[in-house]
């Protein structure tokens, strides 16, 4: 749970990680949803169109679908490209971890005051350097497929 009225160096410095991983989890998962859209519409668009058009004497038409056909490819080389997905699920994996260690520290800091530096040291700080260490692992990883795919 957010708490503003704590103003601990600490604190302050986990929410603001929280609101980046927050954006950026926003981000991928609105670009993963809208390219799902997208792939829907575009497969339903060229099934009409393909079903309108009748015979494939038409040039116009076959072109329209080859336009179409050709967005959907790019659509989805796209998506797989850059792993949408995966981004999308790596940091909202992140955002839960570090709520639930936000949660921690202010059950904590509001109920065992006199035990919060010891916590801060002993539990939470620690699960806090795991929790960015396997996160940037997590994103390595997923870069250098990246650049493998890139290279093929």
């Amino acid at each position: 749970m957010k708490d503003s009225a704590i103003d601990d160096a600490f604190y302050k410095q986990l929410q603001r990680d929280i609101d980046k991983i927050d954006e950026k989890a926003d981000l991928y998962r609105a670009i993963y949803y809208g390219l799902r859209i997208l792939l829907i519409f575009l497969a339903s668009i060229i099934t009409v169109i393909s079903g309108w058009g009748g015979n494939a004497e038409n040039p116009c038409i076959l072109n329209i679908i080859l336009v179409l056909g050709a967005s959907s490819t790019a659509a989805t080389a796209l998506d797989t490209l850059f792993q949408v997905e995966t981004k999308k699920n790596t940091y909202r994996l992140m955002l839960v971890e570090l709520r639930d260690l936000r949660s921690e520290f202010v059950f904590y800091y509001h109920h065992q005051r006199t035990d919060l530096e010891i916590a801060l040291k002993e539990k939470i700080f620690p699960k806090y350097q795991a929790i960015k260490a396997i996160s940037k692992t997590l994103l390595e990883n997923e870069n250098e497929n990246e650049a493998a795919k890139k290279a093929t």
